[in-house]
């Protein structure tokens, strides 16, 4: 039984009303709309007597139905991983008895070309998921009108005696745009109608023309009158001797002073083949389709037939396969349940893979420059993201050479001392003169038994990395001095995307800084612990083995990488951090409605009061300890001798209390501490939580094993 469209409408409306809306429905007074062209006229004349209408959809629905779809559940962070069984998939590929996934993309494309309109029907329950999918005839079906929501259902009519109404949420509706009707969508068809007209006339007359011996419609003029019989015996004649295809070329035999009179224009007066080829670009041109796609291989060579292949998906397959895409997922896929979303697999279309590969090569060069991290080269070429993706590799050649590579021997020379006011929210024990504290020799690490000696090692270890710590944060201040002009800049020309640009544009800048400082502190440390393991032969009288150097290498390959991922994952974090305080203050200042330049203000003091001077301290201490640890570890894993770690915590009353008990743990020199339910190489491992890392003061000795 059909349901009337008043049934749609609540009693009291639930939600506001649009007015234009209110209005449109009005206009029709509830009564189904019936389509304002007449869909058989455009498929007879246009589809079936018109080759290249017939070329043209075909070759787009063809196209857009051999492309597969990919099922995806998105996540909170906005990941997406793709699901390769589910019932949507299912019921995609199997839509319903008579068709294939192929066969109802196929003719949702042709339908919507033919009419400017495309109908999905979802079969089955009327709650839940469909069962079927069926793609409607569009000239049968006729839209609904409803006061609050536009379209309040549908009627599927063969006649007055079959027709059947349906629940706007049980048809899925795909058009092209109007810019004349508010509910249907307008044709190609329509668009080029006298062209494919003047095409199919051409076609006519040419049929008609071969049917007339081949020649040119006229007349057979005399001075005198014909009777009856001679009028007869000629027409028969004529009919019999120089009629048809069959008799085209014969000459003709006049008689009784009879004389031929053209009386219409030659194929050559028309220039018929210029009008066809004429008619040809403009039907093509209506569908977005190459002529050397539908056969027009006129100027065609296999470089622009191939660029044609790809303009042809660009332009054409692919927004129409977007627009059927998106329209699926706000209405058949949610019945499937929430954070799915159905996408077409583009890199399975063969005239885009010589696009897909320079993307490719794109995508994974600037992975390696450091320009992008890898999980956002994965999103470029369509992948999930993977955990520790979030990490962007720095190439060491890129950041150590050139005239912009920050100083690192200023970071070894003796510093001078601060007069300034140390910010650092963990203050030393006690004022040390920078350059001297930098110069002093670590104590020896080796097989210290009693707390007092390591209570020495571990003062004599953090004295040294005192020295480091103006010198280092100055790098820093200067790197976010210059980043605070560039971020003010990038706000006043853009706003918060252009900060965003210009904050991961920047990120390089801010990797070199962190490099120098890994380069400068893990050499000093790894040289100093270095020189005191390798006395070990002469004072102990234990063997070395025969590849060990005479002096720590800072540029070892497995140092190198070490700096070079830890650097990357710093950057992520600290401009990461970077950009959620800034747009924190854009979006606040906007929710209270402050002006552009009270917002910039709010910026620039957020650099010169905190990050400039606070931030630069922390990250300073932070990073200078960790590459301390850093360099004293692979040192001793440099010497090649057999040893064991223990762990040294902080000895003063800000320990960690996780530290105090990780205190003398014992591991082998590849083997993780266990702090604070947490596994560490060394004290400050960056791939360690922040809570356990952040300005940690421990430090390691070493046992001989």
């Amino acid at each position: 039984m059909g349901i009337h469209w008043r049934s749609f409408i609540p009693r009291f409306f639930q939600r506001k009303a649009s007015e234009v809306n209110r209005l449109i429905a009005a206009w029709f007074l509830g009564e189904p709309i019936w389509t304002p062209v007449n869909y058989e006229n455009l498929a007879k004349e246009g589809f079936e007597k018109n080759i290249w209408v017939y070329r043209c959809i075909m070759a787009i629905a063809h196209a857009g139905a051999s492309v597969p779809w990919l099922l995806f559940q998105t996540r909170r962070n906005g990941d997406r991983k793709e699901i390769t069984q589910h019932a949507l998939i299912d019921l995609l590929n199997n839509p319903n008895p008579f068709m294939s996934r192929q066969d109802l993309i196929e003719h949702l494309i042709a339908f919507q070309l033919l009419s400017g309109n495309a109908y999905l029907q979802h079969a089955g329950p009327k709650a839940g998921p469909p069962k079927e999918l069926w793609a409607l005839r569009p000239d049968r079906v006729r839209i609904i009108p409803h006061p609050v929501d536009l379209i309040g259902g549908y009627e599927y009519r063969i006649d007055d005696s079959l027709k059947q109404q349906f629940p706007a949420d049980q048809i899925t509706h795909f058009k092209f745009f109007s810019a004349l009707d508010d509910f249907y969508g307008l044709s190609p068809i329509q668009v080029a109608a006298r062209r494919i007209d003047s095409d199919n006339f051409a076609n006519n007359w040419n049929a008609s023309l071969l049917q007339n011996g081949a020649r040119p419609s006229g007349a057979l003029v005399t001075d005198s009158t014909l009777g009856d019989e001679q009028y007869k015996r000629l027409k028969q004649q004529i009919r019999e001797h120089y009629m048809s295809p069959k008799n085209a070329g014969k000459p003709m035999l006049l008689e009784g002073g009879l004389d031929w009179k053209e009386m219409s224009l030659s194929p050559k007066d028309m220039d018929f083949i210029e009008l066809k080829k004429m008619s040809r670009l403009e039907i093509c041109a209506a569908f977005g389709v190459p002529p050397e796609i539908v056969g027009d291989m006129e100027h065609a060579t296999y470089s622009n037939y191939q660029e044609a292949r790809k303009a042809f998906y660009q332009d054409t397959v692919i927004p129409i396969l977007y627009k059927i895409r998106d329209r699926l997922n706000s209405t058949l896929v949610k019945k499937f349940g929430d954070n799915l979303v159905l996408d077409v697999n583009l890199d399975a279309i063969d005239a885009l893979q010589e696009d897909r590969a320079e993307m490719w090569d794109r995508v994974l060069n600037a992975v390696d420059k450091g320009l992008l991290s890898i999980n956002e080269g994965r999103y470029e070429l369509g992948f999930e993201n993977i955990e520790g993706g979030d990490v962007r590799y720095v190439p060491m050649n890129v950041l150590l050479e050139g005239p912009d590579a920050p100083d690192y021997a200023s970071l070894l020379a003796p510093d001078q001392p601060s007069n300034g006011q140390n910010n650092d929210e963990e203050p030393p024990d006690e004022a040390e003169d920078e350059g001297e504290a930098k110069n002093l020799e670590l104590k020896s690490g080796l097989n210290l038994q009693t707390p007092i000696q390591k209570k020495q090692y571990w003062r004599s270890f953090d004295r040294k990395r005192i020295g480091f710590y103006n010198s280092v944060a100055r790098q820093f201040k200067k790197q976010f001095e210059r980043e605070k002009n560039g971020v003010l800049k990038a706000f006043d020309e853009g706003g918060v995307h252009e900060v965003e640009r210009y904050l991961d544009e920047n990120a390089g800048e801010l990797g070199k800084a962190l490099t120098a400082t890994y380069i400068a502190v893990m050499d000093a440390f790894g040289k100093e612990v270095y020189s005191y393991l390798k006395g070990v032969k002469s004072s102990q009288g234990m063997e070395k083995k025969d590849d060990v150097e005479d002096e720590f290498d800072v540029f070892d390959k497995a140092v190198q990488e070490f700096i070079s991922s830890t650097v990357a994952n710093k950057i992520v974090n600290i401009n990461d951090n970077t950009k959620n305080m800034v747009k924190e203050i854009i979006s606040k200042g906007f929710e209270e409605q402050l002006t552009v330049p009270e917002i910039r203000d709010q910026i620039e003091a957020l650099y010169l009061e905190q990050i400039i001077p606070n931030r630069s301290m922390v990250i300073a201490r932070t990073e200078v300890i960790s590459a301390s640890n850093a360099g004293s570890r692979y040192a001793a894993k440099q010497t090649g001798l057999q040893l064991e770690k223990e762990w040294v915590a902080t000895a003063d009353k800000r320990t960690r209390k996780s530290h105090k008990k990780a205190d003398g743990q014992r591991r082998g020199i590849d083997e993780p501490y266990e702090v604070g339910g947490h596994k560490l190489m060394y004290p400050g491992d960056p791939s360690g939580p922040a809570e356990e890392v952040i300005q940690c003061r421990c430090t390691e000795v070493y046992h001989t094993v």
